[in-house]
């Protein structure tokens, strides 16, 4: 199905409005968070278990088990790629009170 997308303007050239619309939506990014169906410890290990079937699994090796550490860093796992991770971590602002 198609739908039509009809634009009442009373400034400027209504195919110069749809361009600029056109070009203002392909630089929104969506992105759709399954809910989290279940979160599960296990000693060293935080596993997510996602409403869309799939599951995020973090472990914690050099430090001690933190179930919120756990829960975020799975969270973040399932939505961000490791290296932008880090990039974030190492790029970010440090401030000082």
């Amino acid at each position: 199905m198609q739908s039509k997308i009809t634009v009442h303007s009373t400034v400027g050239d209504t195919e110069e409005l749809l361009r600029n619309f056109s070009e203002a939506m392909k630089q929104i990014t969506y992105v759709t968070m399954p809910y989290i169906k279940k979160v599960i410890f296990q000693k060293t290990h935080t596993i997510v278990v996602w409403a869309n079937g799939t599951r995020t699994v973090v472990n914690c090796v050099e430090e001690d088990f933190d179930k919120e550490k756990g829960l975020a860093m799975a969270i973040v796992k399932k939505y961000m790629d490791r290296n932008e991770f880090k990039r974030l971590i190492e790029n970010a602002e440090i401030q000082e009170k």
